[in-house]
């Protein structure tokens, strides 16, 4: 996996986990929230490693983005 790749998806992952969201949800504890949300992300990460096969994510030359291909 190239580093473009893995920049690009940590961009959008970071964007979209909202840390002040969580804390709410955790009575305003930003620390819990943190752990949550990693907690959250490395479950996840045991998942998607588990399920194997299925999609692939490639680099788009043309698009400049990661695009999901089914394999």
């Amino acid at each position: 996996m190239t580093n473009d790749v893995l920049a690009q998806f940590k961009y959008v992952f970071r964007r979209h986990v909202n840390l002040n969201r969580i804390a709410s949800i955790c009575k305003g504890d930003r620390e819990v929230a943190r752990a949550v949300a990693i907690r959250a992300l490395r479950e996840l990460a045991d998942e998607l490693e588990g399920e194997g096969g299925g999609a692939v994510v490639e680099w788009d030359p043309v698009l400049k983005i990661p695009v999901m291909k089914n394999r």
